[in-house]
Protein backbone atom coordinates (compact mmCIF):
# COMPACT_ATOMS: atom_id res chain seq x y z
CA UNK A 1 0.00 0.00 0.00
CA UNK A 2 2.82 2.16 0.67
CA UNK A 3 4.23 1.60 -2.44
CA UNK A 4 1.38 2.01 -4.25
CA UNK A 5 0.74 5.39 -2.21
CA UNK A 6 4.53 6.84 -3.14
CA UNK A 7 3.98 5.63 -6.69
CA UNK A 8 0.97 7.42 -6.93
CA UNK A 9 2.32 10.91 -5.29
CA UNK A 10 5.46 10.21 -7.98
CA UNK A 11 2.98 10.44 -10.58
CA UNK A 12 0.79 12.81 -9.38
CA UNK A 13 4.19 15.43 -9.26
CA UNK A 14 5.57 14.21 -12.48
CA UNK A 15 2.22 15.23 -14.33
CA UNK A 16 1.93 18.54 -11.80
CA UNK A 17 5.41 19.30 -13.23
CA UNK A 18 4.39 18.62 -16.82
CA UNK A 19 1.18 20.69 -16.66
CA UNK A 20 3.40 23.59 -15.73
CA UNK A 21 5.41 23.52 -18.73
CA UNK A 22 2.17 24.48 -20.77
CA UNK A 23 0.94 28.47 -21.90
CA UNK A 24 -2.47 28.43 -22.29
CA UNK A 25 -4.64 31.09 -23.73
CA UNK A 26 -8.36 31.04 -22.60
CA UNK A 27 -10.61 33.42 -25.07
CA UNK A 28 -13.80 34.69 -24.00
CA UNK A 29 -15.23 35.87 -27.51
CA UNK A 30 -18.20 38.81 -26.91
CA UNK A 31 -20.22 39.33 -30.47
CA UNK A 32 -19.83 36.20 -32.46
CA UNK A 33 -20.01 32.51 -30.43
CA UNK A 34 -18.93 30.33 -33.25
CA UNK A 35 -18.46 29.47 -36.73
CA UNK A 36 -15.17 31.10 -36.50
CA UNK A 37 -11.38 29.99 -35.65
CA UNK A 38 -8.56 31.32 -33.68
CA UNK A 39 -4.79 30.73 -34.94
CA UNK A 40 -1.41 30.74 -32.69
CA UNK A 41 1.51 31.48 -34.37
CA UNK A 42 5.46 32.11 -33.58
CA UNK A 43 7.93 31.59 -36.10
CA UNK A 44 10.89 32.17 -33.76
CA UNK A 45 9.75 28.73 -32.37
CA UNK A 46 7.98 27.04 -35.18
CA UNK A 47 4.84 26.94 -32.92
CA UNK A 48 0.89 26.91 -34.91
CA UNK A 49 -2.02 25.57 -33.32
CA UNK A 50 -5.75 26.78 -33.24
CA UNK A 51 -8.71 26.57 -31.90
CA UNK A 52 -12.74 26.91 -33.04
CA UNK A 53 -14.42 29.44 -31.30
CA UNK A 54 -17.93 27.29 -29.58
CA UNK A 55 -20.12 29.27 -27.21
CA UNK A 56 -18.41 31.95 -27.35
CA UNK A 57 -15.08 30.67 -26.12
CA UNK A 58 -11.65 28.93 -27.41
CA UNK A 59 -8.86 27.58 -25.62
CA UNK A 60 -5.18 27.10 -26.68
CA UNK A 61 -2.50 25.08 -25.19
CA UNK A 62 1.40 24.96 -26.29
CA UNK A 63 4.53 23.93 -24.65
CA UNK A 64 6.80 26.58 -22.97
CA UNK A 65 9.92 26.73 -24.37
CA UNK A 66 11.24 29.85 -23.34
CA UNK A 67 10.18 33.61 -23.45
CA UNK A 68 8.66 34.73 -26.46
CA UNK A 69 5.87 36.23 -28.36
CA UNK A 70 2.77 34.26 -29.74
CA UNK A 71 0.70 36.05 -32.31
CA UNK A 72 -3.12 36.01 -33.06
CA UNK A 73 -5.71 36.22 -35.72
CA UNK A 74 -8.93 34.68 -36.66
CA UNK A 75 -10.58 33.59 -39.65
CA UNK A 76 -12.96 35.97 -38.73
CA UNK A 77 -10.18 38.33 -39.86
CA UNK A 78 -9.25 36.66 -42.79
CA UNK A 79 -12.92 36.05 -44.21
CA UNK A 80 -14.26 39.34 -43.64
CA UNK A 81 -11.57 42.06 -43.46
CA UNK A 82 -9.27 40.16 -46.10
CA UNK A 83 -6.23 40.14 -43.95
CA UNK A 84 -4.76 40.74 -40.25
CA UNK A 85 -2.83 42.42 -38.43
CA UNK A 86 -0.75 40.44 -35.84
CA UNK A 87 -1.13 40.87 -32.23
CA UNK A 88 1.33 39.40 -30.10
CA UNK A 89 1.02 38.40 -26.10
CA UNK A 90 4.50 38.25 -24.14
CA UNK A 91 5.15 35.07 -22.63
CA UNK A 92 7.57 34.60 -19.60
CA UNK A 93 6.94 31.44 -18.10
CA UNK A 94 4.37 28.58 -18.31
CA UNK A 95 1.43 30.85 -17.39
CA UNK A 96 -2.50 30.84 -18.09
CA UNK A 97 -3.94 34.01 -20.23
CA UNK A 98 -7.09 34.83 -20.86
CA UNK A 99 -8.10 37.36 -23.50
CA UNK A 100 -11.09 38.69 -23.49
CA UNK A 101 -13.04 39.98 -27.17
CA UNK A 102 -15.01 41.01 -30.30
CA UNK A 103 -13.81 39.48 -33.42
CA UNK A 104 -15.21 42.27 -35.25
CA UNK A 105 -12.86 44.52 -33.79
CA UNK A 106 -10.16 42.46 -33.56
CA UNK A 107 -7.70 41.11 -31.57
CA UNK A 108 -5.61 44.62 -31.14
CA UNK A 109 -8.79 45.79 -29.08
CA UNK A 110 -8.47 42.80 -26.71
CA UNK A 111 -8.19 42.76 -22.98
CA UNK A 112 -5.53 40.55 -22.19
CA UNK A 113 -4.63 39.20 -18.47
CA UNK A 114 -2.19 37.02 -16.78
CA UNK A 115 0.46 38.16 -18.33
CA UNK A 116 2.93 40.40 -16.40
CA UNK A 117 5.63 41.04 -19.28
CA UNK A 118 2.58 42.07 -21.54
CA UNK A 119 0.93 43.98 -18.94
CA UNK A 120 4.53 46.40 -18.68
CA UNK A 121 4.52 46.60 -22.20
CA UNK A 122 1.29 48.12 -22.62
CA UNK A 123 1.95 50.52 -20.03
CA UNK A 124 4.75 51.14 -22.66
CA UNK A 125 2.96 51.59 -25.60
CA UNK A 126 0.25 54.01 -23.36
CA UNK A 127 3.27 55.99 -22.43
CA UNK A 128 4.55 56.37 -25.84
CA UNK A 129 1.21 57.14 -27.78
CA UNK A 130 1.50 60.52 -25.78
CA UNK A 131 3.89 62.34 -27.20
CA UNK A 132 6.82 62.21 -24.39
CA UNK A 133 11.03 61.76 -25.88
CA UNK A 134 10.44 58.35 -27.09
CA UNK A 135 14.07 57.48 -25.87
CA UNK A 136 14.00 58.93 -22.65
CA UNK A 137 10.55 57.06 -21.80
CA UNK A 138 12.23 53.69 -23.39
CA UNK A 139 15.94 53.88 -21.40
CA UNK A 140 13.61 54.69 -18.25
CA UNK A 141 11.23 51.77 -18.93
CA UNK A 142 13.61 49.21 -19.47
CA UNK A 143 16.19 50.34 -16.22
CA UNK A 144 13.20 50.45 -14.32
CA UNK A 145 12.17 46.57 -15.12
CA UNK A 146 15.48 45.13 -16.50
CA UNK A 147 14.67 41.47 -14.90
CA UNK A 148 11.64 41.46 -16.80
CA UNK A 149 11.32 39.71 -20.46
CA UNK A 150 9.36 43.25 -21.55
CA UNK A 151 12.39 45.27 -21.08
CA UNK A 152 14.60 42.69 -23.52
CA UNK A 153 11.38 42.69 -25.88
CA UNK A 154 11.40 46.51 -25.78
CA UNK A 155 14.90 47.10 -26.29
CA UNK A 156 14.81 45.22 -29.12
CA UNK A 157 11.89 46.49 -31.00
CA UNK A 158 12.49 50.26 -30.15
CA UNK A 159 16.23 50.11 -29.14
CA UNK A 160 16.17 52.83 -32.86
CA UNK A 161 15.32 55.64 -30.09
CA UNK A 162 18.58 54.95 -28.34
CA UNK A 163 22.22 55.42 -29.44
CA UNK A 164 24.34 52.19 -29.34
CA UNK A 165 26.71 53.21 -26.65
CA UNK A 166 23.41 53.84 -24.33
CA UNK A 167 21.36 50.17 -25.43
CA UNK A 168 24.80 48.73 -24.26
CA UNK A 169 24.71 49.96 -21.03
CA UNK A 170 20.74 48.42 -20.53
CA UNK A 171 21.66 45.34 -22.19
CA UNK A 172 24.20 44.69 -19.30
CA UNK A 173 21.79 45.04 -16.72
CA UNK A 174 20.21 42.47 -18.27
CA UNK A 175 20.06 39.24 -16.89
CA UNK A 176 21.74 35.91 -18.51
CA UNK A 177 18.17 34.79 -19.25
CA UNK A 178 17.41 37.62 -21.13
CA UNK A 179 21.13 38.25 -22.68
CA UNK A 180 20.90 34.94 -24.11
CA UNK A 181 17.24 35.11 -25.72
CA UNK A 182 16.45 35.68 -29.17
CA UNK A 183 15.58 39.18 -28.35
CA UNK A 184 18.77 39.43 -26.44
CA UNK A 185 20.91 38.10 -29.04
CA UNK A 186 19.46 40.37 -31.62
CA UNK A 187 20.23 43.71 -29.60
CA UNK A 188 24.08 42.46 -28.95
CA UNK A 189 24.55 41.75 -32.75
CA UNK A 190 22.83 45.24 -33.68
CA UNK A 191 24.72 46.95 -30.98
CA UNK A 192 27.93 45.38 -32.00
CA UNK A 193 26.80 45.84 -35.75
CA UNK A 194 26.30 49.73 -35.07
CA UNK A 195 29.78 50.29 -33.52
CA UNK A 196 31.56 48.10 -35.84
CA UNK A 197 30.06 49.72 -38.87
CA UNK A 198 30.09 53.68 -38.46
CA UNK A 199 31.88 55.91 -41.25
CA UNK A 200 35.08 56.55 -40.40
CA UNK A 201 35.59 52.82 -38.85
CA UNK A 202 36.72 49.64 -40.82
CA UNK A 203 34.13 48.03 -42.62
CA UNK A 204 34.05 44.87 -41.23
CA UNK A 205 34.88 41.78 -42.96
CA UNK A 206 33.47 38.96 -44.42
CA UNK A 207 32.57 35.59 -46.84
CA UNK A 208 29.87 35.06 -48.19
CA UNK A 209 28.61 32.63 -51.21
CA UNK A 210 28.12 33.64 -54.35
CA UNK A 211 25.70 32.56 -56.93
CA UNK A 212 27.71 29.83 -57.84
CA UNK A 213 28.49 28.73 -54.41
CA UNK A 214 31.93 29.98 -54.49
CA UNK A 215 33.20 31.82 -51.41
CA UNK A 216 33.89 35.23 -51.95
CA UNK A 217 35.69 37.96 -49.14
CA UNK A 218 35.48 41.58 -48.67
CA UNK A 219 39.44 41.10 -49.00
CA UNK A 220 39.39 40.89 -52.26
CA UNK A 221 38.40 44.23 -53.41
CA UNK A 222 40.92 45.97 -51.00
CA UNK A 223 42.48 48.85 -52.75
CA UNK A 224 39.21 49.36 -54.52
CA UNK A 225 36.18 51.75 -54.01
CA UNK A 226 33.80 49.39 -52.74
CA UNK A 227 29.94 50.23 -52.61
CA UNK A 228 28.25 47.67 -50.12
CA UNK A 229 24.43 47.61 -50.67
CA UNK A 230 22.11 45.13 -48.86
CA UNK A 231 19.07 44.51 -50.49
CA UNK A 232 16.09 41.06 -50.99
CA UNK A 233 14.25 40.06 -54.08
CA UNK A 234 10.48 41.50 -52.34
CA UNK A 235 12.34 44.84 -51.44
CA UNK A 236 10.80 47.94 -53.88
CA UNK A 237 12.82 50.58 -52.99
CA UNK A 238 16.05 48.27 -53.44
CA UNK A 239 15.31 47.73 -56.93
CA UNK A 240 14.21 51.60 -57.36
CA UNK A 241 17.77 52.32 -56.50
CA UNK A 242 19.24 49.41 -59.26
CA UNK A 243 19.08 51.84 -61.92
CA UNK A 244 21.34 54.38 -60.02
CA UNK A 245 23.54 51.94 -59.00
CA UNK A 246 24.00 50.87 -62.37
CA UNK A 247 24.82 54.09 -64.04
CA UNK A 248 27.64 54.99 -61.78
CA UNK A 249 28.66 51.39 -62.25
CA UNK A 250 28.96 51.51 -65.83
CA UNK A 251 30.50 55.06 -65.50
CA UNK A 252 33.02 54.10 -62.84
CA UNK A 253 33.81 50.31 -62.84
CA UNK A 254 37.16 50.95 -64.86
CA UNK A 255 38.74 53.64 -62.17
CA UNK A 256 39.00 51.25 -59.43
CA UNK A 257 35.34 50.92 -58.33
CA UNK A 258 33.33 48.31 -57.35
CA UNK A 259 29.93 47.02 -56.33
CA UNK A 260 28.83 44.36 -54.20
CA UNK A 261 25.27 43.23 -53.98
CA UNK A 262 24.02 41.19 -50.62
CA UNK A 263 20.98 39.42 -50.42
CA UNK A 264 19.55 39.25 -47.06
CA UNK A 265 16.58 36.62 -48.95
CA UNK A 266 15.72 33.66 -47.09
CA UNK A 267 14.36 31.50 -49.86
CA UNK A 268 16.98 30.81 -52.38
CA UNK A 269 15.47 30.36 -55.30
CA UNK A 270 14.19 33.92 -54.72
CA UNK A 271 17.07 34.89 -54.74
CA UNK A 272 18.43 33.56 -58.27
CA UNK A 273 15.27 34.49 -59.92
CA UNK A 274 15.32 38.14 -58.94
CA UNK A 275 19.07 38.19 -60.18
CA UNK A 276 18.69 36.88 -63.22
CA UNK A 277 15.67 39.00 -64.06
CA UNK A 278 16.93 42.22 -62.58
CA UNK A 279 20.62 41.46 -65.15
CA UNK A 280 22.78 43.11 -62.14
CA UNK A 281 26.04 43.41 -63.33
CA UNK A 282 28.14 43.06 -60.28
CA UNK A 283 29.59 40.88 -57.32
CA UNK A 284 26.00 38.79 -55.82
CA UNK A 285 26.64 37.67 -52.48
CA UNK A 286 23.71 35.90 -50.40
CA UNK A 287 23.73 36.66 -46.33
CA UNK A 288 23.79 33.68 -44.04
CA UNK A 289 21.37 32.38 -42.52
CA UNK A 290 20.10 33.08 -38.62
CA UNK A 291 22.57 34.09 -36.15
CA UNK A 292 25.54 33.68 -39.14
CA UNK A 293 24.06 36.99 -41.10
CA UNK A 294 26.46 39.16 -41.42
CA UNK A 295 23.71 41.86 -42.36
CA UNK A 296 22.47 42.51 -38.50
CA UNK A 297 25.68 41.39 -36.44
CA UNK A 298 28.01 43.15 -38.17
CA UNK A 299 26.23 46.13 -40.19
CA UNK A 300 23.41 46.63 -38.16
CA UNK A 301 20.84 46.85 -41.09
CA UNK A 302 17.49 47.32 -40.15
CA UNK A 303 15.78 48.48 -43.31
CA UNK A 304 16.40 47.94 -46.70
CA UNK A 305 18.29 49.20 -48.84
CA UNK A 306 21.33 49.77 -46.51
CA UNK A 307 24.77 50.72 -48.43
CA UNK A 308 28.35 51.66 -47.47
CA UNK A 309 30.83 53.13 -49.65
CA UNK A 310 33.62 51.57 -48.29
CA UNK A 311 37.58 53.30 -49.55
CA UNK A 312 40.44 51.33 -50.75
CA UNK A 313 42.29 51.12 -47.71
CA UNK A 314 38.80 49.50 -46.25
CA UNK A 315 37.46 52.52 -44.46
CA UNK A 316 33.73 53.13 -44.52
CA UNK A 317 33.47 56.98 -45.63
CA UNK A 318 29.74 56.88 -46.76
CA UNK A 319 26.58 55.13 -45.43
CA UNK A 320 23.17 55.48 -47.11
CA UNK A 321 24.14 57.18 -50.73
CA UNK A 322 20.87 56.91 -52.37
CA UNK A 323 19.77 58.10 -56.30
CA UNK A 324 22.15 60.34 -58.03
CA UNK A 325 24.33 60.95 -54.34
CA UNK A 326 26.69 58.14 -55.26
CA UNK A 327 27.66 58.63 -58.53
CA UNK A 328 28.14 62.27 -57.40
CA UNK A 329 30.20 60.89 -54.24
CA UNK A 330 32.64 58.81 -56.98
CA UNK A 331 32.60 61.68 -59.31
CA UNK A 332 34.22 63.66 -56.80
CA UNK A 333 36.62 60.40 -55.61
CA UNK A 334 37.42 59.43 -59.14
CA UNK A 335 37.72 62.31 -61.15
Amino acid sequence: MKKTIISGLAMFVGLSAFAQQKITFKGKVTDIPTGYTVYLYNNILGVTDSSKVENGTFEISVPFQHPSRYLFYSSYDMKVKKGHVPFGILIDKPMTVDIALKLDAGFSKSKVSGSAPQALYEELEATLEKGQDKGAVLASFVSANAQSYAAAFALDRLGEYLPAEQRKTLYDKFPAVLQQSYEGNRIADRITGELGSKVGGTAPAFVLKDQNDNDVSLAQFKGKYVFLDFWASWCGPCREEFPFIKKAYAKYKSKNFEVIGISTDKNHSAWIKAINSLELPWQLLIDNSGNKAIALSKYAVSVLPTSFLIDPDGKIIAKDLRGEQLEKELEKLLN
